[in-house]
């Protein structure tokens, strides 16, 4: 689906105390490494290996990071509220 400039530009002035324009930052080089899928899935087995080593069960277990991944950072700018 492809929007119109005409839509995006009423959409900026309908919104613009609640949006500014930025220019995205880049992924530091251990950000990229970690994002690697072989690095992704090599994690992950040394996680279960230690999940079985200490007993840990998935009713243990509790996600607190709040850290989004970004897979397109070849942007020249972003919206944020």
């Amino acid at each position: 689906m492809e929007i119109s400039n005409a839509w995006f530009e009423k959409f900026k002035r309908k919104y613009k105390s609640c949006l500014s324009i930025k220019k995205p930052i880049s992924r530091s080089e251990e950000r990229i490494t970690a994002e690697d899928p072989s690095s992704v899935l090599k994690f992950l087995d040394t996680l279960d290996e230690y999940y079985k080593k200490e007993n840990i069960t998935p009713d243990r277990i509790w996600n607190m990071d709040e850290s989004p991944f970004f897979y397109n950072l070849n942007l020249k700018k972003v919206f944020l509220k």
